[in-house]
């Protein structure tokens, strides 16, 4: 299983062009942050989730949180460090810089979490 990348609280005025236009960044990102196992973009799901951004004036944070990827002995802290530094950077194209970004990595441990596929 790969990153499932969600992007939370985006501009409301945005259209799908620009959503795909981020999500192939975002994508490409995540395989030059050189994460073992990400070789591809197509290993990679972008999603827009939840909804967009609220009308309040004073919100502008972005949030994207990757889920799903699997714990692995080489995927190491400070290569989940780079992998949100290179999604960071991505992202940063995409918003004036009075917007905030927030990255969020949450490794998937089998242990504690279940997994199915087909």
């Amino acid at each position: 299983m790969m990153p499932f990348i969600e992007v939370r609280n985006w501009p409301c005025h945005k259209t799908e062009e620009w959503q795909m236009s981020m999500a192939n960044a975002l994508r490409s990102a995540a395989v030059e942050a050189a994460v073992p196992g990400i070789t591809a973009p197509h290993l990679v799901t972008v999603t827009f989730g939840g909804s967009a951004l609220m009308a309040l004036p004073d919100n502008q944070t972005v949030g994207i949180i990757v889920d799903f990827l699997f714990e692995k002995p080489d995927r190491t802290k400070d290569v989940l460090n780079r992998l949100a530094e290179c999604l960071h950077i991505a992202a940063r194209e995409y918003f004036r810089d009075s917007w905030r970004i927030e990255v969020i990595v949450r490794p998937f441990n089998t242990e504690t979490g279940a997994y199915r596929t087909d």
